[in-house]
């Protein structure tokens, strides 16, 4: 932190992904502006450092920096203590208290009127009819239903070794978030851009090759038609790698 600003880590950190300003601020929520403003090392657009800091916190998270060690450099610059952000106050869930809950006796009791009024309509429309007794064997045997047919024998089934045309790329998100941009066979526009957050599944394919940017690259695990690559970096890494169906592992470029 002592060799950039944080303007400038972030700023860095925000152009090596390859994102635009308009794309962080559509996936953090925070305005354009504000954003420019903690790039330029100004924390003064908003009233609060709290604030400030909260909206830093969403940011350094978005670009997969270490988040510990840049809220402390903030705090140490310009002395502000780590405090709930306005943004988690609002969200967080409020106790219902117990005059919010429906008492347990009413909704029986409404219960209990509508199966009475359901009964009286019934005995109204067909007075003369039996009812079935439950236990007549009977009135048991009429309501139950033919098991299902067994299904064909004949059905084909795909063999377990059948040959994976292609490539096909899966990258699931272990961390917070990781930003990616895939290619597909060289050729543009990009089939994807976008972040992931903790537990997305990212599935692409091509004929031959994929091309992918990968930012916060330890936040990530790699999959080639199956078979597991592992992470493709340490955290906060951005890396460029080409898949093909013979990948085995991560070949830059």
């Amino acid at each position: 932190m002592s060799q950039h600003t944080i303007g400038q880590l972030l700023s860095d950190s925000r152009e090596a992904i390859r994102a635009s300003l308009y794309q962080a601020s559509q996936d953090t929520k925070i305005r354009v502006d504000f954003l420019e403003s903690m790039e330029n090392d100004d924390f003064e657009f908003v009233s609060g450092g709290p604030y400030v800091r909260g909206m830093l916190r969403s940011y350094v998270r978005w670009l997969g920096l270490p988040e510990d060690r840049v809220l402390a450099e903030f705090d140490r610059l310009y002395n502000v203590g780590a405090q709930t952000p306005l943004a988690e106050m609002i969200s967080r869930p409020t106790d219902v208290g117990p005059k919010a809950r429906k008492p347990q006796w009413l909704i029986a009791a409404v219960s209990a009127a509508c199966l009475l009024l359901a009964f009286s309509i019934i005995g109204l429309i067909n007075p003369n009819d039996e009812v079935a007794n439950p236990a007549d064997p009977v009135a048991i045997e009429e309501t139950q239903t033919e098991a299902p047919p067994p299904p064909p024998a004949d059905v084909a089934v795909a063999p377990p070794d059948a040959p994976v045309e292609g490539v096909n790329v899966a990258v699931t998100v272990t961390g917070e978030r990781s930003w990616m941009q895939a290619t597909a066979d060289g050729v543009e526009p990009p089939v994807f851009t976008g972040t992931k957050v903790e537990g997305d599944v990212l599935e692409l394919s091509a004929d031959e090759s994929l091309k992918i940017v990968i930012g916060n690259a330890g936040a990530v695990r790699v999959s080639v038609n199956g078979r597991d690559l592992g992470p493709p970096g340490a955290p906060g890494a951005v890396g460029t790698f080409t898949f093909t169906p013979e990948s085995t592992n991560f070949v830059g470029g």
